[in-house]
């Protein structure tokens, strides 16, 4: 798709209300999760075959060849379904007004603007719309100033001989102690209606897109990172989503806008009180959270890298938390940038739940934002 071509021009006919609020309300709710399953932002910012270009970045940069990286988007083939998404948002205002009077009103007409944007941001992958586009979707918050102080902390945070020795196992290991053996007994245990299956491309080591959790191939394993990593997937992003499919209202599985975000800072406060955080985990979310600043500064790929190797960030990890950083981009100007959400998320759940640890229950019933707790706790009162 041209960068200068005015997507989605297309006229579509407003969906009518039908005069009685919980029809709207059951309406919008339907739009929605339509238009939920068509974003897709951060499988279209992910490059064609990433892991083939990761290796390749990996051999130059060894041997002492700084470069750009090549990247290539299938932004084209996910055009329509994009399409089709805007199409839905852009007919519904006759029934998100007419459900602005009731208390979860205004969490779906937030909702709605969210996944806007990141269909916007989405349809443009790969071209220099992106880069305003993903700034606008993961702007700073108000927590933005303790999150760069916790991130300064914790990138330089000195190591311990213990982080050093510890041994470690292939992510996709048959070992019935890997993270992926592991995730699918947790899966099991639980009974979660989630397949586990593995990815060669995924920057990220673990994610869960609709019912599959997907496990990054052939990456090096300690015992903690691998428990940690089970804590973060399970108890903070399979089970809220499975709980969330049990509550009479539907934007708990839809989600509030900042849901997703703060899903992620619940998930970094699980790991800190489950104890299966450590010195290497806060270094790279200190690192990661770093990179993003730089390259909102202006730094491009390479110079986001050397940034990295100067915190001793290994090479191999420095290479996949600046792809994760520029997704979407070609390396020169800015990417996505959702590395800075986790400790912004972060700082603000944890302010939240040191003030009401009950709270927890609403966090751990769907993709809830903190901002959306109050009007969301009498939904989840059973689960306190």
């Amino acid at each position: 798709m041209s960068p200068s071509r005015p997507p989605f021009a297309r006229a579509v006919a407003p969906v009518p209300t039908s005069g009685d609020a919980e029809s709207d309300l059951a309406t919008v709710e339907e739009s929605l999760r339509v238009v939920a399953r068509s974003v897709g932002l951060l499988g279209a910012a992910t490059p064609v075959d990433a892991h083939v270009e990761r290796a390749r970045l990996l051999a130059d940069y060894g041997a002492g060849r700084e470069r750009l990286p090549v990247w290539a988007y299938a932004a084209t083939s996910t055009e329509h379904r994009h399409s089709r998404g805007l199409r839905v948002l852009d007919a519904m205002e006759m029934p998100l007004r007419a459900i602005d009077a009731m208390p979860v009103g205004p969490l779906y007409r937030e909702r709605a603007l969210e996944l806007r944007r990141e269909l916007e941001a989405a349809s443009v992958v790969g071209t220099s719309r992106f880069a305003h586009c993903a700034a606008v979707r993961f702007a700073p918050s108000a927590e933005q100033s303790r999150a760069d102080a916790l991130a300064r902390e914790w990138a330089r945070e000195p190591r311990t001989p213990a982080d050093a020795a510890s041994s470690t196992l292939a992510s996709d290991d048959r070992d019935p102690r890997s993270l992926v053996s592991r995730l699918r007994a947790e899966v099991a245990r639980r009974r979660l209606p989630f397949a586990v299956r593995t990815s060669a491309s995924m920057s990220a080591l673990a994610a869960i897109s609709g019912d599959t959790l997907w496990v990054a191939e052939g990456r090096r394993l300690a015992a903690r990172d691998i428990e940690r990593t089970v804590v973060h997937e399970i108890e903070a992003h399979a089970v809220p989503r499975m709980r969330a499919r049990t509550l009479p209202v539907g934007i708990f599985a839809i989600g509030t806008a900042g849901g997703s975000d703060d899903q992620e800072g619940y998930a970094l406060w699980l790991e800190e009180t489950r104890g299966v955080s450590g010195v290497e985990r806060r270094r790279e979310l200190g690192a990661r959270h770093e990179a993003v600043s730089l390259m909102r500064s202006g730094a491009d790929f390479v110079a986001v890298v050397r940034a990295l190797r100067d915190l001793e960030v290994v090479l191999e990890t420095a290479l996949r938390i600046a792809e994760r950083a520029f997704r979407g981009s070609d390396g020169r100007t800015p990417g996505l940038g959702r590395e800075r959400v986790y400790l912004e998320a972060y700082v603000r759940v944890q302010g939240c739940l040191s003030r009401s640890p009950a709270d927890e229950a609403v966090l751990g019933a769907g993709q809830v934002s903190v901002r959306a707790i109050d009007v969301l706790r009498p939904w989840v009162r059973e689960l306190a």
